[in-house]
C-alpha cells in the first residue's frame, strides 16, 4: 500500500487452510501412549510398511510469524522405521518466517481485518492496492479469497 507520503508497503502472509472432510479422513492417527516392539531385540522388531497410505500435516504453524514445513513426524513409528529403512533423501526442517501466519483455525474475517480492511481507506482516497493470492492447486486460495 502506497501511503500519501510516496512510501511503499508490501506485506507477506500465509494461511494454513484446515484440512477438507475427505482429506481428514485420511489423517494418520499418532498415538503418544508408550510403544512397544517385540521382545526389545531388533529381530523382534516388524518390517516397516513401505507405501503407507495416510495424510499427516506438512506445516506447523509455531506463532503468528514462523512456521515449519515438513516437520518431523509425531508417531515413534515412523521415526523408528526411518532409522532402520531410510526412504531416501531427506530434506531437513524448514522454518520460515512470515509477516502474518494465520493458522488452520483462522476465520475469514479474521484474514479480511489483518490483511485487506486497512486498505480500502487508501484506494477510497484514490492510491493503487493489491491483494495477491498465490498458491499451488489446492492449497485454499479460493477458500482464502470467497
Amino acid at each position: 500500500m502506497a501511503g500519501s507520503d510516496g512510501a511503499s508497503s508490501i506485506s507477506v502472509t500465509v494461511r494454513v487452510r484446515p484440512f477438507t472432510i475427505r482429506e481428514a479422513a485420511q489423517l494418520t492417527k499418532c498415538d503418544d501412549g508408550p510403544l512397544f516392539l517385540g521382545d526389545g531385540s531388533l529381530a523382534a522388531v516388524p518390517t516397516p510398511k513401505l507405501g503407507q497410505k495416510g495424510l499427516r500435516p506438512v506445516i506447523k504453524v509455531v506463532d503468528d510469524k514462523c512456521l515449519v514445513f515438513d516437520p518431523p513426524e509425531d508417531s515413534p513409528v515412523q521415526r523408528f522405521s526411518r532409522s532402520v529403512m531410510p526412504m531416501g533423501k531427506r530434506v531437513k526442517d524448514q522454518t520460515f518466517a512470515f509477516d502474518k501466519v494465520f493458522d488452520e483455525n483462522t476465520t475469514q474475517g479474521d484474514v479480511y481485518e489483518a490483511t485487506t480492511k486497512n486498505l480500502l481507506d487508501s484506494v477510497l482516497d484514490g492510491y493503487n492496492a493489491t491483494v495477491f493470492a498465490y498458491g499451488a492447486t489446492g492449497c485454499g486460495k479460493t477458500h482464502t479469497i470467497t
